[in-house]
């Protein structure tokens, strides 16, 4: 059995859609879209087709059939490689992580980090440190210079998880931060 883009070969002996097959015959391409029965001893009956898979790859982790997750698959295919902030919204364990994921990897930022943050994890009187970082000295207990999420995941994505939890003045911070890019 020989199967290239144009055609398959069959060496041996077989019936095929119903015609003896002694030696070697070739089919085009157009045969085996329609589908060639293959008879093997009179007791093993093959349908050989060739079938194109024209689904996307799917995103990692994001498995189903669904009517909802191909229209997701869809969206974070076409909004992916634009260079944009994207607010993705869902309620908790309905797989935002994973759509961050999908987007960063259909971006140009692929080859970037991706940063997950959940914001609701971090405790209030540290988060826009977690977020912007500081210098050392900056506070009490600052010993060190820190970087934030911000530069840490600069030249990929940051994936920031329940916003709604940080203090209103972070989010204040963050809007600017997203608006001016800075």
């Amino acid at each position: 059995v020989e199967l290239r883009g144009d055609g398959l070969t069959l060496s041996g002996t077989a019936v095929v859609d119903g015609e003896p097959l002694e030696g070697t015959r070739r089919w085009p391409a157009s045969a085996l879209a329609r589908g060639l029965v293959l008879e093997l001893g009179r007791r093993v009956v093959l349908v050989l087709h060739l079938a194109r898979d024209e689904r996307p790859a799917e995103p990692r982790g994001m498995i189903g059939e669904s009517d909802t997750l191909q229209r997701v698959r869809r969206e974070l295919g076409r909004v992916g490689p634009r260079p944009v902030a994207v607010l993705v919204r869902g309620a908790t364990g309905t797989g935002k992580e994973l759509a961050a994921r999908a987007l960063h990897d259909a971006s140009a930022r692929a080859g970037g980090p991706f940063v997950a943050v959940s914001l609701a994890a971090v405790a209030p009187s540290v988060v826009a440190s977690e977020l912007f970082g500081h210098q050392k000295g900056a506070f009490t207990g600052a010993d060190d210079e820190r970087l934030g999420c911000f530069r840490r995941a600069s030249g990929g994505t940051l994936f920031l998880d329940e916003i709604g939890e940080c203090p209103v003045e972070v989010q204040v911070a963050l809007l600017r931060a997203i608006d001016s890019g800075k």
